[in-house]
């Protein structure tokens, strides 16, 4: 994807967000709606006072407009591990109510200028192709370490209110999938919640995999709960596939 049509595909991501039609955000632009289509397409430039413009309408950061990444890899040259795979990851966990996993996409967005790197995260997706198109779209920090990496992500249009922290072990050899733990405040449930996730650099399908892995209610982790008190990670998801 070129750069001008990461950005067109950012500014069509936001708008939807903000609920507003392509005649709305011309119209608040003071461009007309066959313009403002050639932005979303890729097809024109975005200058850089109409890209402030649209910006402060879509209430995002200009830099959240162009994070183009140049590379599908991070460019560190001490990188190591799972995380360093690829740029798009799938993350899974199961929502035993509704019965099924909730399928979220993690974006990683190199940043040369740190030790760790942006990331956007797009929570409840309905389609991993088209992974943009989630339910909630958050933006934070991913940081690496030897053995596991830590993300702390913020609702870009909820508010400071919802906010999600991940720990995922990072395991040095090749694989394709890893697990961790989710923390957050649970709007359905109304509660600080935990949960267990997969992540993946391919899609699963097969749910009731998932639903059996990802479950909270299984022998090993009530065991060692009764022991430690801790609810504990256990890493078997590599032994059921």
């Amino acid at each position: 994807m070129t750069m001008r049509k990461h950005v067109g595909a950012r500014i069509h991501l936001y708008r939807k967000k903000q609920n507003l039609t392509l005649e709305q955000l011309a119209l608040l632009i003071h461009k007309s709606p066959s313009t403002v289509s050639k932005y979303e397409l890729g097809k024109i430039s975005v200058d850089i006072d109409t890209l402030y413009d649209i910006a402060e309408v879509l209430n995002v950061s200009i830099e959240q407009l162009v994070d183009y990444k140049l590379k599908t890899v991070r460019d560190k040259a001490d990188a190591t591990g799972f995380f360093t795979l690829r740029s798009i990851y799938y993350m899974y966990q199961y929502f035993t109510p509704i019965k099924q996993p909730i399928v979220s996409a993690l974006e990683i967005i190199p940043d040369p200028t740190q030790d760790d790197d942006r990331i956007m995260f797009y929570y409840d997706i309905h389609n991993t192709r088209d992974y943009t198109n989630a339910n909630f779209i958050y933006q934070g920090r991913i940081s690496y370490y030897d053995a596991f990496v830590t993300m702390k992500v913020i609702n870009m249009f909820g508010g400071s209110i919802d906010e999600m922290f991940i720990y995922v072990k990072n395991p040095l050899w090749i694989r394709n999938t890893t697990t961790g733990l989710l923390m957050c405040q649970s709007m359905t449930l109304g509660n600080p919640v935990v949960t267990k996730v997969v992540f993946s650099t391919d899609v699963i399908s097969d749910n009731e995999m998932l639903r059996e892995f990802l479950s909270m209610y299984n022998k090993d982790l009530l065991n060692n709960l009764k022991k430690t008190n801790y609810v504990t990670l256990i890493d078997n998801w590599e032994n059921k596939l």
